[in-house]
């Protein structure tokens, strides 16, 4: 399968169907416009926003055509707990059972909690935690 360009998008695919990133431009309203348009051309149908709830400007249009699953944690370095995971993590599997599917996970600037969340996802895929970090390394560096 090729992969869609995510053009202006602040985003980087790490499988065919699961992309990494940060959130839409917060400054600059056309540019977010484009971002949201690139994602849309992208065929992104998912997102998982890993926000704290109001951190940042921009937010998904409630109108979006997006299925967006809210679990937000502030980026405050801590260690995560078990159950922030499996608050969103298992929602995956579901949404990227479609083969025409495609979800996006992202936080504010998609560096940490974005690709830590991605990480959880492609391990409960079943990928080995070499090859998830290698891919989100290598695709989001």
């Amino acid at each position: 399968m090729t992969r869609a360009r995510l053009g202006d998008a602040n985003a980087h695919w790490l499988t065919d169907q699961l992309a990494v990133g940060g959130e839409l431009n917060a400054f600059d309203e056309d540019l977010a416009d484009d971002q949201l348009r690139s994602l849309v051309a992208a065929g992104i149908t998912h997102v998982v926003d890993l926000r704290a709830p109001r951190e940042g400007m921009s937010t998904w249009p409630e109108s979006s055509r997006f299925d967006v699953l809210r679990a937000g944690t502030h980026d405050d370095g801590s260690t995560k707990p078990a159950g922030w995971f499996a608050s969103f993590v298992p929602w995956a599997p579901a949404a990227l059972d479609d083969p025409r599917h495609r979800l996006l996970v992202h936080c504010a600037m998609g560096s940490n909690r974005g690709p830590s969340g991605a990480f959880a996802m492609l391990l409960m895929l079943g990928w080995t935690p070499d090859d998830a970090l290698r891919s989100i390394q290598t695709q989001r560096p």
